[in-house]
């Protein structure tokens, strides 16, 4: 889930190769899988610590006032924040997004989709204690989420393989 390799799968399904082709200079970061050890961190940390030292690093680095930025999934939550925060924060010759693009991200979180089967105020409570308990989210309970929703592909075809 959320992996930032998506954008570069082979040679022939590269979104990293398509982009450097047409001259563009491309910056990846990824999610580290949080554990005991980031149960400090919080999504503002994420926000000013991550995308805009992102940001600020790669209009360093390419020597240009704005650059183009990508979100994908949870991360396009992330970059729709952040260009919230930005223009609050940044005069607006100063800002240092030109474009952004979202790919597969929830914006309207009173909307969350299929997932949404799974939410109710028990399902949240069990969630919001484990995570106090801890003071992060496994990633292996949100992969048990999604691998739900496709449960034919995802959970049965292994059990059908392996066991019947």
């Amino acid at each position: 889930i959320n992996k930032f390799y998506v954008f570069d799968l082979t040679a022939k399904k590269s979104m990293v190769k398509y982009l450097t082709d047409q001259g563009f200079s491309v910056f990846i970061t990824s999610w580290k899988n949080p554990g005991e050890d980031l149960s400090g961190i919080r999504f503002d940390d994420y926000l000013l610590e991550g995308v805009d030292e992102v940001v600020r690093v790669a209009t360093e680095f390419c020597k240009v006032p704005q650059v183009h930025l990508v979100g994908y999934c949870i991360g396009g939550t992330l970059v729709t924040t952040y260009m919230a925060w930005a223009n609050k924060h940044y005069a607006k010759d100063k800002l240092p997004v030109a474009h952004w693009t979202l790919f597969t991200t929830l914006t309207d979180l009173s909307h969350p989709g299929d997932i949404d089967v799974f939410i109710d105020e028990a399902s949240i409570g069990a969630l919001e204690e484990s995570m106090a308990k801890k003071g992060y989210l496994d990633g292996s309970e949100m992969a048990s989420s999604f691998r739900l929703l496709r449960s034919n592909s995802l959970v049965w075809n292994y059990w059908v393989n392996n066991y019947l």
